[in-house]
């Protein structure tokens, strides 16, 4: 079986995306974070995303357009927890209520949710590049 290069780019940045939403959720999980109202959606998000990741890195290699879904979704899943460490401010304004901790500033410079919303744009870009040039191939030879 030959791989193609696109198939290939998109498995790292597959891999690339797991990793960071490895590294962005590991350290919150189990603690006070993961309870709340909102901020437990957040993380369950970001969870999910993370398997959706894995399973776009395998399935991509087989099935590139159920991989290139995975892969958005994937993104679109990891995006809210990386802006909560980025904009707490406007996170706490959208959804008032009860706030364990008081808001100390409305945007932060968290360098590994930076990071990682690069991370994510970078890898659906890719995607759907792909998606776009397998459309636009099949189009042309068909």
């Amino acid at each position: 079986m030959k791989v193609s290069s696109a198939a290939s780019r998109q498995a790292v940045a597959c891999v690339f995306s797991a990793a960071v939403a490895w590294r962005l959720g590991r350290p919150i999980e189990g603690t006070e974070f993961g309870g709340g109202q909102l901020t437990g959606r957040l993380l369950e998000m970001q969870e999910m995303g993370l398997l959706l990741f894995v399973a776009a890195l395998f399935l991509g290699f087989f099935y590139r357009h159920l991989a290139v879904a995975l892969s958005v979704l994937a993104c679109l899943l990891c995006f809210p927890l990386c802006s909560w460490f980025i904009a707490p401010g406007i996170f706490h304004r959208v959804f008032r209520g009860v706030w364990s901790v008081p808001l100390t500033a409305n945007v932060v410079w968290d360098r590994w949710a930076i990071a990682a919303l690069a991370v994510f744009a970078i890898t659906a870009c890719i995607c759907l590049r792909n998606l776009f040039a397998a459309s636009a191939k099949s189009q042309t030879s068909g």
